[in-house]
């Protein structure tokens, strides 16, 4: 029966978390009930959209395109099966965009008949996998459009009216203006625009001593005024203007957002680090970085920083910190005039104020760390009970270690036990952190837990030892397990946005004064 010869399964993703699809399976049927995300498959990145599917053959990686949850329905199944020829052939043939509200019963019904075994479900299956792709086949040639996406961003200067567009893709001027805008949710002349923009940002950072007039050009403007116009209709700034931003023009080679610091002292870096595997869906970086860093070349963090890609921005100033991943190169940074290798410090402010002497920005500095410290002591001032200030551990329960964090020498623990008054619990790591196991956490026995940057997978495995149950803050229902992925302490912009998303959790614990 062919409700046990395929798999229909249901999915959410938060902001910073992805999923692989087929892993285990030939074939599989995606549908977003719910949100954006990007799905990258053989190299290649498609942008999915509330009420779109996508057929997926070999493996892909699926992850949120916002800060809204990515939801979803997957149906998967082996391409070898003779029972399901038929489902196999479907597998290519152009999808429509469809409501959830048309098909979501359908899922439902899938999810509730799926395996029960009996003739009677296995044909309610059937009946509502074949209704759900005769609505998602219909109509395929008014919302498959991603060859034309990738067309127009391929050539910013290749003909873009919607006559030919229309023509060069055998479609009526008006099927395609609606289905473009059903993709896109715009018309093709505005997300030309768009694209134009996204690549003017790029040369404007980038490339140093560039001219609006080339910039145009190369984006397929020939009026260079229409183009400040255009740009400063969009990003209220002028080309000009937005130029100065990168000024001095400044590269960070780290592993650690350095860039947060700079953004905050008004300078936006011309390259940066950034984490993809980790980040997906902001191109490596957490939302409140990725909002201010169009235009900035990302360098993957995950792997040895390239010295060419770097010059290639022609930066006044590198700044790097000696991180692991390329102490083979630390010779060829070192002989570089204009490389400052940044000493570690153990509190965000000494980053913030070593950056402000080297860019010349130190009058800025008081009201930064002001406005941080005014919102420390605004939450510090809303805790509640007394009780429950005491006995905090921090762990972040990661796949193959409880890492349990100590008192002192990172920014995470400066927050929660100087910032915000949390009492750290007795017999904690000397050091910044230390793996542990089960046995040690139960003799240190904290009376809060506070888990960050934790997959709820990772920390029910520590639920399975027999001593878990015996932790007084596993005992009391002391757990506190806040949406944490992409917190980041070190840095004014991370910082705010973490004590702002303690405050909301805080206060749905109910462990805030009102």
């Amino acid at each position: 029966m062919i409700d046990q010869l395929v798999k229909t399964s249901k999915f959410t993703l938060h902001e910073g978390r992805g999923e692989h699809v087929n892993s285990h399976s030939e074939y599989s049927l995606l549908y977003i009930s719910a949100g954006s995300g990007h799905l990258e498959m053989a190299d290649k990145r498609t942008r999915l959209r509330e009420g779109e599917g996508k057929w997926v053959t070999g493996k892909a990686f699926l992850f949120p395109g916002s800060a809204q949850p990515l939801q979803g329905y997957v149906l998967s199944w082996q391409g070898d099966v003779p029972a399901l020829e038929s489902l196999t052939a479907l597998a290519g043939v152009p999808l429509s965009s469809c409501p959830p509200a048309k098909t979501t019963p359908y899922w439902e019904e899938m999810l509730r008949k799926s395996g029960a075994g009996d003739i009677c479900h296995s044909c309610s299956f059937q009946a509502a996998l074949w209704a759900l792709l005769a609505m998602l086949t219909a109509s395929p040639q008014i919302s498959d459009m991603e060859e034309v996406l990738d067309y127009m961003e391929r050539d910013m200067t290749a003909p873009s009216s919607v006559a030919e567009l229309a023509e060069r893709f055998g479609m009526t001027p008006t099927s395609f203006s609606r289905a473009f805008k059903k993709k896109t949710g715009m018309s093709p002349k505005d997300y030309m625009n768009n694209v134009r923009i996204a690549a003017a940002k790029t040369m404007l950072l980038q490339e140093k001593d560039i001219t609006a007039k080339e910039v145009a050009y190369r984006i397929g403007l020939q009026d260079e005024f229409y183009f400040s116009r255009l740009f400063k209709k969009r990003e209220g700034t002028p080309p000009s203007v937005f130029m100065k931003r990168a000024q001095p023009r400044i590269a960070v080679v780290s592993q650690l957002f350095l860039q947060d610091h700079l953004l905050s002292l008004g300078i936006q870096p011309v390259a940066a680090p950034a984490y993809p595997s980790i980040y997906p869906g902001g191109k490596g970086l957490p939302g409140h970085l990725a909002e201010h860093m169009e235009g900035s070349l990302l360098l993957n963090a995950e792997r040895a920083f390239c010295l060419k890609q770097v010059a290639g921005t022609s930066p006044d100033l590198v700044i790097k910190t000696d991180a692991h991943l390329e102490r083979e190169q630390s010779p060829v940074w070192s002989h570089r005039n204009e490389v400052y290798t940044m000493p570690f410090h153990t509190s965000w402010k000494g980053y913030l104020r070593e950056i402000s002497i080297l860019t010349g920005r130190k009058e800025k500095v008081a009201e930064i760390e002001f406005e941080i410290e005014a919102l420390e002591r605004k939450l510090k001032n809303r805790l509640l009970h007394q009780k429950q200030r005491e006995g905090w551990a921090v762990i972040w329960a990661r796949r193959d270690e409880l890492r349990l964090y100590g008192t002192r020498n990172h920014a995470l623990l400066e927050l929660l036990f100087d910032g915000l008054g949390l009492q750290p619990a007795e017999n904690l790591p000397e050091e910044t952190y230390k793996a542990v196991s089960i046995e040690e956490l139960a003799s240190i026995n904290p009376e809060n837990i506070l888990f960050l940057w934790s997959n709820e997978s990772d920390i029910l495995k520590a639920g399975n030892h027999l001593l878990w149950k015996e932790i007084s803050a596993v005992r009391n229902g002391n757990l506190y397990m806040p949406s944490s992925h992409c917190w980041d302490p070190w840095g004014p912009l991370g910082r705010k946005v973490m004590i702002r998303d303690l405050e909301q959790y805080f206060q749905g614990r109910e462990l805030l004064k009102v």
